[in-house]
Parts: C-alpha cells; sequence; structure tokens
C-alpha cells in the first residue's frame, strides 16, 4: 500500500498492507490482526505499533464497508488513551453523519469511554442524535431498531459525558423518560 513507509515495523507490514485489500473480510480481519500485534508488542515496539493502529484504524473509518468502519471504531476505542482528542472528535463526526447502526451504536460506546465528562464536543452531537431518535418516534422515520439500540446508547453516552447539573442533558433524558413511560 502506498501509504506504508520504511519507519513501518516489520511485523505489521503485512497486515498494514491487508487494510486496503479489495475484499472487506479479509480488511476487517486485518483490523483484527493488527490490534492483536499491539497487544502483543512490548516496551518501544508497543509504542511504535500502537502509533501505526491509531492511524490505520483512523484510515479505515471512511472504509465502504460498514463492518469494517464499525472494527475501526471499536479498535480505535481499545486503544485510545482517555481524553484522546482525535477519537473524540472522530467519533462525535461518526455520530452525528454515521447511516448505520451497528457503526453509530459503537461510536457512542467508545465517545463514552474515551471523552472527559462536560466535554461539549463529545455531549452535543450524542444530545442532537436524542433529538433525532425522538423526532423518529413521533413518526418521522419510524425504525424500532433505531430507537431501541441507538435511544439506550445515547441515553448512557449523556450520563457518562455531561456534568451533574447540565439542564440539556438532563432535559433530554427526562424526554426520554417521558417517552418510554
Amino acid at each position: 500500500a502506498s501509504w506504508l513507509n520504511d519507519n513501518c515495523p516489520s511485523d505489521l507490514t503485512s497486515t498494514l498492507a491487508a487494510l486496503t485489500d479489495e475484499r472487506a473480510s479479509h480488511r476487517k480481519s486485518a483490523v483484527s490482526r493488527l490490534l492483536k500485534s499491539c497487544a502483543a508488542a512490548e516496551g518501544k515496539a508497543a509504542a511504535s505499533a500502537g502509533s501505526w493502529a491509531f492511524h490505520a484504524l483512523a484510515a479505515r473509518l471512511n472504509d465502504d464497508s460498514a463492518a469494517v468502519r464499525e472494527a475501526a471504531v471499536k479498535g480505535l476505542g481499545s486503544i485510545a488513551e482517555k481524553g484522546n482528542r482525535n477519537v473524540v472528535l472522530a467519533m462525535a463526526t461518526l455520530i452525528e453523519e454515521e447511516k448505520t447502526i451497528t457503526v453509530r451504536t459503537a461510536a457512542l460506546q467508545v465517545i463514552s469511554r474515551v471523552a472527559q465528562r462536560g466535554d461539549q464536543e463529545a455531549l452535543a452531537p450524542v444530545l442532537n442524535l436524542l433529538r433525532r431518535v425522538e423526532g423518529a418516534e413521533r413518526g418521522e422515520f419510524f425504525t424500532p431498531k433505531l430507537t431501541s439500540e441507538i435511544n439506550r446508547r445515547a441515553v448512557r453516552a449523556v450520563s457518562s459525558l455531561a456534568d451533574p447539573g447540565n439542564e440539556g442533558a438532563i432535559k433530554a433524558l427526562l424526554l426520554r423518560v417521558m417517552d418510554d413511560s
């Protein structure tokens, strides 16, 4: 693959190249292999492998395959440190723009884990999503799976991201409770 260079750890070269394979199943498998390689690395090799994995997974967030995007989101969530701005912003974008429920759900899980409490850039798309789910329940585009799974994950995300007393979050959660009763 053209984005690989001489500084890439030799044990990752074939795995990173597989991330650009024409077959989605091979790209998804490569994500898994990449994460296993990172977990097995030690010392300086771990830092290098983690950096390569981070960039390679971030590049897969725009993959044509939802399964690969979901695997990349989950992979980033497993290697990102708390407060990682790049991951938070990428997940916020996916929460706003992603059409696939599984990818959006994974992004909600990751943003809940990686973003700091009170991070408004992380919280805003989650609150927007809850408003869209609320509209869906009122007949704009009703999809039971969308409303149940996304709603549950979004509520969890709000509870981990919002500062106590955040009026926008309280209002969104109260609307969810009233809709559920």
